[in-house]
């Protein structure tokens, strides 16, 4: 079974509309603009995915960014900028009329943990599922890159009931996946009477990833 529909979709005019508002002009292998586009539709329409320390990565320019996303901009960035790399796919974000988020996906659990976690993996009494379908719902917010959890509900895979409490003590394991980027500071986050997510933050404007040499 995938990931709760949430009935969130987006365009590409969705996915263009949060790059412009985030201003980040990447360069992938010396891909630019509509050639890089093109490749990022073609791994992501294939299932390609690609190791982080495969690649050197440049971060510069970073400015001090303020704008808010839609949840279909929200949804159409999380799931078509990185797509090689990222750790989810299938993700959807809603905010609902009471402020309060949902959000679903299916986690790359071997990947995140090989990419972030891989002290977890000797913990872990059985064999790491490859991936997982996630669904939550309640308040989030972000200060300084410090999150904060406020869960009505939680899922993942077939475990239900984790608690607010236990997510918010592992908030940190969360907070690698958005600050992988170094240097990106998220001074704000958090949802608007308008159905929409503010955003502050110190964000790099020019980012180069390279292919390392053998």
């Amino acid at each position: 079974f995938g990931p709760k529909d949430l009935g969130v979709t987006y365009t590409e005019a969705d996915y263009q509309s949060a790059l412009d508002k985030i201003g980040t002009d990447i360069t992938f292998d010396g891909m630019q603009g509509d050639n890089l586009r093109s490749y990022t539709q073609q791994i992501k329409k294939d299932g390609t995915k690609l190791e982080i320390d495969d690649y050197t990565w440049e971060h510069s320019d970073f400015q001090e960014k303020s704008f808010e996303l839609t949840p279909a901009e929200a949804t159409a960035l999380l799931n078509e900028i990185a797509p090689g790399f990222y750790w989810f796919e299938n993700q959807q974000i809603q905010i609902g009329l009471d402020g309060q988020v949902e959000a679903s996906g299916t986690l790359l659990l071997n990947k995140a943990m090989n990419d972030f976690y891989p002290e977890l993996k000797s913990k872990v009494p059985f064999d790491v599922f490859p991936r997982v379908n996630l669904y939550a719902r309640g308040g989030i917010s972000i200060s300084e890159n410090d999150l904060t959890l406020s869960a009505v509900a939680f899922k993942t895979g077939p475990i239900e009931g984790i608690s607010a409490t236990m997510l918010n003590e592992n908030a940190d394991y969360f907070a690698v996946l958005y600050t992988s980027v170094p240097g990106l500071v998220i001074h704000r986050l958090e949802v608007t009477d308008n159905g929409t997510f503010a955003v502050d933050a110190l964000i790099p404007q020019t980012t180069v990833i390279s292919k390392k040499l053998p």
